[in-house]
């Protein structure tokens, strides 16, 4: 468990770092793990934005995205990729040699959106952000194997964007597991795939909290059939990541049962995770 007693004192470098992902990690590093990472390097479109402006208040300092790759990585022990997949191949391939380069220690891969990456269930009309990251995912590796720590931390739904708008994600997890991946006494504990998800339930159960929430009786709460959906889909595919992970989550595939929870939050002392039935009753 990560402690303000480690001995870490890492230079962290978030790219997206203002992103819709990346704006709360950032938080996250600026403050409850300034201890650890003394430096907080972000990347970001627009150093004039509000959510860059107060990152900036926070300590953090600011590199243009579209600038040299060699100044924002320089002396950079950890890099967080939160960007989506729309930068072009040129810039993800010159990323991974820089990361090498520059002699960083820890590399977390962007996997926002990858529930598909390694399990494809839509053959031949996957979600192209899926297939550019099962590409990106082969190349990461083929360029950094036996140089840098690669860790992909995957995560169940959020529940910001599954039940609610404007809501926010605990980001704790991605930080505790840098800081575990660079502390010496407890890096050979972090493998190279961590799966983490504060709630499980399957869809009867999430019909029961949103009918003893709502008061919508049950039986008036109707699961669509996952075949004929999943036939639509294969006829007509959609832009609309979600229309996917709706299908992904009935197909069973974002069961995290087996998960490293305890890696990241031991026994939930260092937060409490939000459950899905709570998030039903903040909205």
């Amino acid at each position: 468990m990560p402690t303000a007693t480690s001995n870490v004192k890492a230079t962290v470098a978030i790219l997206g770092g203002t992103g819709n992902l990346g704006y709360y990690i950032s938080k996250i590093f600026l403050t409850e793990y300034r201890w650890a990472f003394p430096t907080v390097r972000l990347t970001t479109r627009d150093a004039s934005s509000a959510k860059a402006q107060e990152l900036i208040e926070l300590g953090a300092e600011l590199h243009p995205f579209d600038g040299s790759l060699d100044t924002s990585l320089a002396g950079v022990d950890v890099v967080v990729n939160t960007l989506s997949s729309s930068p072009t191949p040129e810039f993800k391939t010159g990323l991974l040699h820089a990361v090498v380069r520059h002699g960083v220690k820890v590399y977390f891969p962007s996997e926002f959106g990858g529930y598909d990456v390694t399990q494809n269930l839509f053959p031949g009309y996957e979600h192209p952000e899926w297939v550019k990251k099962g590409d990106l995912a082969i190349e990461t590796h083929a360029i950094m194997d036996g140089k840098v720590k690669v860790v992909r931390l995957d995560n169940g739904g959020f529940l910001t964007w599954m039940v609610g708008p404007g809501r926010m994600f605990n980001w704790d997890a991605e930080t505790n597991v840098v800081v575990l991946a660079l502390d010496p006494a407890t890096a050979a504990t972090v493998p190279a795939k961590i799966r983490v998800a504060g709630n499980i339930h399957d869809f009867e159960e999430i019909r029961e909290i949103v009918s003893r929430v709502q008061g919508i009786p049950k039986d008036e709460i109707i699961c669509k059939d996952l075949t004929a959906a999943k036939e639509a889909l294969k006829k007509k595919p959609s832009s609309t990541v979600f229309d996917y992970v709706k299908l992904f989550s009935g197909e069973g595939a974002m069961d995290f049962t087996d998960n490293d929870n305890e890696l990241v939050n031991p026994g939930q002392s260092l937060w409490k995770w939000k459950t899905v039935e709570e998030e039903f009753r903040g909205l």
